[in-house]
């Protein structure tokens, strides 16, 4: 008998490690700070107006951030002292291989055990994913043009929208708008760091650098799922919910309930056909898509009871 370990076991264990966090890249320069800080926005987009949804998105959270740094919209007819000239977008920029290594079953057997053999000959394969830099620029110049700073945040992975990267680039905008880099700074922006300091608002001090991402989405996912439940308890009662029961179901990316055959924790089926059917409809509009984790994301959740 020939041992041959299994391809999708030799795929997963021979890949790189995972990464945690994505290349991102700041280049700042500061040639003066504006004494009058009354702004208006321009965008250098030639396909965009500042009218379209995801410049409206983007401007959003880009105000609390030059906000703080003083920055006011000139009103009415008044002249603006400063023109923040912002672009954004996606390029294409090559791509990148991912090595696998798995048994090709071309080499002579080797002895295994009394009735067993295994082959020690590798193939390599590499696939190649395209990758895409995200980009963010703003420049802020007087009435004539001249400059008082600029900077370009960039970030780089296999994903091909600008949203899917509009939180990072904003965090480390945020750190480096109106500050001098004096070189291009290169490096990785981590899960860890980002999680914690910008969507949870944490301190350096209140921060663990072996926290893990996809673990702690997860539950933050759980928790909401169930306040919201919490909030709708007489919504489960008129579906005949008696008692306070702990169920099991996946959650899809787009937030949807790709089956409800709900089981309990202690693997029983406690809902009739008619009952389960009532807790779905009820469910799934409270149902978020999942940010962060793998999916379908297998939740953990109570049913209130009275």
């Amino acid at each position: 008998m020939r041992k041959v370990l299994p391809l999708f076991l030799l795929l997963t264990a021979c890949q790189l490690p995972m990464k945690d966090g994505e290349p991102m890249s700041v280049d700042a320069y500061v040639n003066g700070i504006p004494p009058v800080k009354t702004a208006v926005l321009r965008l250098d987009n030639k396909d965009l107006s500042l009218k379209d949804l995801e410049v409206v998105g983007l401007v959003d959270k880009l105000r609390p951030i030059l906000a703080e740094k003083g920055y006011v919209p000139a009103s009415g007819k008044e002249k603006a002292a400063v023109v923040l000239r912002l672009f954004f977008g996606v390029r294409l920029n090559g791509s990148r291989a991912t090595k696998y290594s798995f048994d090709s079953g071309d080499a002579p057997a080797i002895p295994y055990g009394e009735n067993d053999t295994y082959t020690a000959d590798m193939t390599t394969l590499y696939l190649r994913d395209k990758l895409y830099r995200k980009i963010l620029k703003m420049t802020a110049e007087d009435r004539k043009g001249r400059q008082f700073w600029k900077i370009t945040v960039e970030k780089e992975d296999e994903t091909n929208d600008f949203r899917s990267s509009q939180g990072q680039l904003l965090y480390l905008f945020a750190k480096f708008v109106e500050r001098d880099t004096g070189k291009r700074l290169t490096g990785t922006l981590s899960r860890s760091e980002f999680d914690q300091r910008d969507e949870k608002r944490m301190t350096a001090a209140e921060s663990a650098g072996s926290y893990y991402a996809p673990a702690e989405k997860r539950n933050d996912y759980e928790r909401r799922l169930q306040d919201k439940i919490n909030a709708a308890a007489d919504v489960f009662r008129a579906c005949g919910v008696k008692n306070k029961t702990k169920f099991f179901f996946n959650v899809s990316a787009f937030g949807t309930l790709p089956a409800f055959d709900p089981s309990t924790a202690a693997g029983f089926k406690t809902l009739t056909t008619e009952q389960a059917d009532c807790v779905a409809k009820a469910v799934e509009p409270m149902l978020e898509p999942p940010s962060g984790v793998r999916t379908p994301v297998s939740v953990l959740v109570s049913l209130p009871s009275e």
